[in-house]
């Protein structure tokens, strides 16, 4: 019998490796398959019945915003009209200005106070749009079954040591408790302390129960009803975070009492009430006219609503009071600009770089007006100037600045500028953080474990193709593709039907009409997936 050599032992030994993870990945792969099935059967099961079908919406300012408008509230009515056989609940979870690492500290709580049968994401626009790096992992998890699986033991290992660190967390505690416990007047002063403490730790259960006790113990206390309401706005309950903070108004001595109405306008900003919003800040200002904020928040109501006039009269107030707020010189030059009224512009321009107080918006908004007027290299200045302003990009924002810049080296034939140009905009649109990409992929895997399908949404205008390509190792997941819907829309009514401004640059917050388009999509999308 012929004796097997070295080498061929090794080469065996590598055969039997690669054969081996290749069973194991077509293994995964099947299994995964036949959850995806049993899943959908026990999700057909459940619509069939007839029962309450709840889908959880989470996202920014672009779920957020908007009342009875916003666009998880006409998703529901869409899906409801459409037809009688099943009872959609939309639960609104959009929280403005929050980040993904935000959204995802609050979605297990979410799945425990809403039980959720689908969850629909639209989210990433607020954090650093840096470029992607890709790591070793994230490149072998988009391509391997079986290197997820190997990744998914390891960071199972690694939540069981931040257990340890948790557990650290809760002696921590209970030692500040102890320690507050001696110093404090009341048990309700107590019970606020646990509340900070645990708001701190991110257990937002544990905190609100905390708060409960307090007012359990001291119905009328302010500090009680002021936390309770801010619990609310981290949890994206408008509503009741307005009851809450009206309470802590009602018992809040003095000067407290201003702050306090500054939450509760911004919660009728966030419900799309304006005018509740605008009559609170009024009577800041009959109280305090000196105050150094409501003109600038008054002003941003009249600019939501369109009223450019008015809200010119509180921003230039806003600026008298004080000159260095830098973000009102950019409002004010937009809206002398949709008043026609280019003279008042550049004022506001050279005003703002008198009192160096300008920011990327005054810059974008004066480039704006100079290449209406073909001024293109003075244009080209002002538009790299703000590009300069904005170096972390937030929001995407640059991608329209990077646009008009186009223009300016289009008019000037600057062949290699535009060249340049065209491949840092297609790059721009394709990028996503990688942390973006983790929080959805961490979202993703709480679906999962909840049983429970996914319906990642790109913004409104954008192509879904990134964020396909973004999330390509997950599986189960249906994409919502905006593009066509928003550019055959804008081709027909004008930017200011569909959006209410430009705030990513390439599209911004939806008005109803854009809410609308934006629902109805979505709404296809659902109704497909549960046939």
């Amino acid at each position: 019998m012929p004796q097997t050599s070295f080498f061929q032992k090794i080469g065996l030994f590598f055969f039997a490796l690669v054969l081996t993870i290749g069973l194991l990945e077509i293994g995964l792969r099947c299994g995964g398959w036949l959850f995806l099935a049993v899943q959908e059967r026990a999700n057909r099961q459940n619509v069939s019945q007839g029962k309450e079908y709840r889908i959880l919406c989470v996202g920014e300012s672009t779920t957020a915003l908007g009342g009875d408008n916003a666009y998880p509230r006409q998703l529901e009515r869409i899906l409801n009209s459409r037809q009688k056989r099943i009872n959609f609940k939309v639960i609104n979870k959009g929280v403005p200005a929050t980040t993904t690492d935000q959204i995802l500290a609050r979605v297990e709580n979410y799945f425990s106070e809403y039980h959720p049968q689908m969850v629909v994401a639209m989210m990433g626009i607020n954090d650093p749009q840096n470029p992607r790096s890709w790591t070793w992992r994230d490149k072998f998890s988009r391509h391997s079954k079986v290197f997820k699986l190997l990744d998914m033991i390891i960071r199972h290992w690694q939540a069981k040591n931040q257990k340890g660190g948790q557990d650290y967390l809760d002696k921590q505690i209970a030692k500040i408790e102890s320690q507050a416990a001696k110093h404090l007047a009341s048990r309700s002063e107590f019970e606020l302390v646990k509340a900070n403490l645990y708001r701190g730790a991110n257990r937002p259960q544990q905190e609100k129960a905390a708060i409960t006790k307090a007012l359990s113990l001291d119905n009328q206390n302010s500090d009680a009803w002021f936390l309770l309401g801010i619990y609310y706005e981290r949890q994206a309950e408008s509503r009741q975070a307005l009851t809450a903070f009206q309470k802590a108004y009602t018992y809040s001595p003095g000067l407290q009492k201003v702050q306090i109405l500054e939450r509760m306008a911004q919660c009728y900003i966030l419900l799309n009430e304006y005018e509740s919003a605008a009559k609170i800040y009024r009577e800041i200002l009959d109280e305090f006219p000196a105050h150094p904020d409501a003109n600038g928040a008054l002003g941003g109501i009249f600019v939501e609503q369109k009223n450019y006039s008015e809200a010119v009269k509180y921003f230039v107030r806003q600026l008298a009071i004080n000159p260095q707020s830098a973000d009102i010189y950019g409002q004010l030059a937009f809206c002398y600009r949709r008043l026609g009224q280019p003279q008042m512009v550049e004022k506001i321009f050279n005003q703002g770089l008198k009192a160096r107080a300008v920011d990327e918006k005054v810059f974008y908004e004066w480039g704006a007006l100079l290449l209406e007027e073909k001024k293109y290299f003075q244009a080209q200045k002002a538009f790299e100037e703000s590009l300069r302003r904005n170096p972390d990009d937030f929001h995407g924002a640059n991608v329209k600045i990077y646009e008009q810049l186009l223009q300016c080296y289009e008019a000037q034939q600057n062949a290699d500028q535009v060249a340049k140009i065209r491949k840092i905009i297609q790059k721009k649109i394709n990028q996503y953080n990688s942390q973006t990409q983790e929080n959805y992929r961490k979202l993703i895997q709480i679906a999962g474990k909840h049983r429970v399908p996914i319906l990642a949404v790109q913004y409104p205008h954008r192509p879904v193709d990134p964020l396909r390509e973004m999330l390509a190792s997950q599986s189960g997941v249906v994409f919502v593709d905006n593009q066509k819907v928003f550019t055959d829309a804008l081709a027909v009514y004008p930017y200011d039907e569909i959006f209410s401004d430009r705030f990513a640059g390439d599209f911004g917050h939806c008005t109803s009409h854009g809410n609308a388009l934006l629902a109805g999509n979505v709404a296809d999308h659902i109704l497909k997936l549960l046939q």
